[in-house]
């Protein structure tokens, strides 16, 4: 099994999509529909992409008390985070095209997981045990 990106959005923090007006400087909310090439099937993968002049400045953590907004901080972890140097649609889809494959081979359920190092993935931390 190899698994594909079948679809591509880049959206901002309103879930519009758009265009920065600064390509060098830009934060986006990146999110891939990736599936077994053989199937309709996919799983939704997203990440924050954003370039490393606009991460310098706008360095975000969770706030503690309310986890629905963001809070400044001095650091961050980078997990599901894509760096780019300029907003380029080609540049960014080439980017996921060449993690799916590396990652996206063999057992569907595996890659997924490899995939989850790197995107966030719709089925992160579900256990179906759990009611």
């Amino acid at each position: 099994m190899n698994a594909v990106l079948k679809k591509l959005h880049v959206f901002d923090t309103h879930m519009t999509y758009f265009f920065p007006e600064d390509v060098r400087y830009f934060d986006g909310f990146l999110e891939a529909e990736i599936g077994p090439a053989s199937s309709e099937e996919w799983s939704r993968f997203s990440a924050i992409v954003c370039t490393p002049s606009w991460f310098a400045q706008n360095i975000v953590t969770r706030g503690k008390q309310d986890p629905t907004h963001a809070t400044f901080y001095k650091a961050s972890f980078g997990t599901h985070h894509l760096f780019v140097h300029e907003y380029d649609e080609d540049i960014i889809r080439k980017a996921i095209e060449d993690l799916v494959s590396v990652h996206g081979q063999g057992d569907w359920s595996k890659a997924a997981m490899r995939l989850s190092r790197h995107l966030a993935w719709e089925f992160d931390d579900y256990d179906p045990t759990e009611k």
